[in-house]
């Protein structure tokens, strides 16, 4: 059983060491969009408030400063399916301002244009 603990808290570990947790919000609705995500190498993913419910996301970073994101409600209902594409803007320390513009895939593929922020920790 101490084996079983042992290996879990150093795969754990790893993990922790080579990611970093993200926080973030939409500018427009910080209570209403909070989200926390986790990022290794050039992909994350996370959970986002979404009014009363949940969306998941995923983001592959194309450098350092772009990224492609798509998001879907945690019933993963295909019509409220959004992709994007967003850059990431150093503002202090670990504070990034972040526009995005995102296209509904569903049935109106109609986009939205937002800015969020988000703190990365280490």
């Amino acid at each position: 059983m101490k084996k079983i603990f042992f290996t879990v808290a150093l795969i754990i570990s790893v993990f922790c060491a080579n990611a970093q947790f993200t926080l973030i919000a939409d500018l427009e609705q910080p209570a209403e969009k909070l989200g926390v995500g986790y990022q290794m190498d050039q992909m994350m993913v996370g959970v986002q408030q979404n009014g009363d419910n949940y969306d998941v996301f995923g983001r592959y970073n194309m450098n350092d400063n772009f990224y492609i994101s798509a998001q879907a409600p945690s019933d993963f209902i295909t019509d409220s399916l959004r992709m994007g594409v967003g850059i990431s803007i150093k503002f202090w320390n670990n504070i990034f301002i972040e526009p995005n513009y995102n296209m509904n895939i569903g049935t109106s593929g109609s986009g939205k244009f937002t800015i969020g922020v988000a703190c990365r920790f280490n």
